[in-house]
């Protein structure tokens, strides 16, 4: 259901954004409205495309994306540390065994 739910709330949000987009002259709250509704519609279209892959997600990577975020708007060039860590961390990821039948 959470899915479905997601491609709702996407479709009504581009709908109003495009509705929105075909105004004549308009303000520029209305514009940053449109704005926002446009660009929330178009991530939460493609949420909905990765909903199955985004529900695997482990939980440690759900705790630590909102720290290494504030930590690189408070620090941009700290990127150049970060992402040679992230590369290793990738690499390191253990592989599923090709032998093993996959749990359930």
């Amino acid at each position: 259901m959470r899915r479905h739910a997601v491609a709702a709330i996407a479709v009504v949000l581009l709908a109003v954004g495009v509705i929105l987009l075909f105004q004549g002259e308009v303000r520029p709250l209305v514009a940053e409205i449109r704005a926002a509704f446009l660009r929330i519609g178009g991530v939460m279209a493609v949420v909905w495309l990765g909903y199955p892959q985004i529900v695997r997600i482990p939980l440690w990577v759900w705790l630590t994306i909102p720290p290494l975020v504030i930590l690189l708007m408070r620090r941009p060039l700290w990127i150049v540390y970060l992402l040679p860590v992230i590369v290793v961390v990738a690499a390191l990821k253990p592989r599923p065994d090709p032998k093993k039948p996959p749990r359930k």
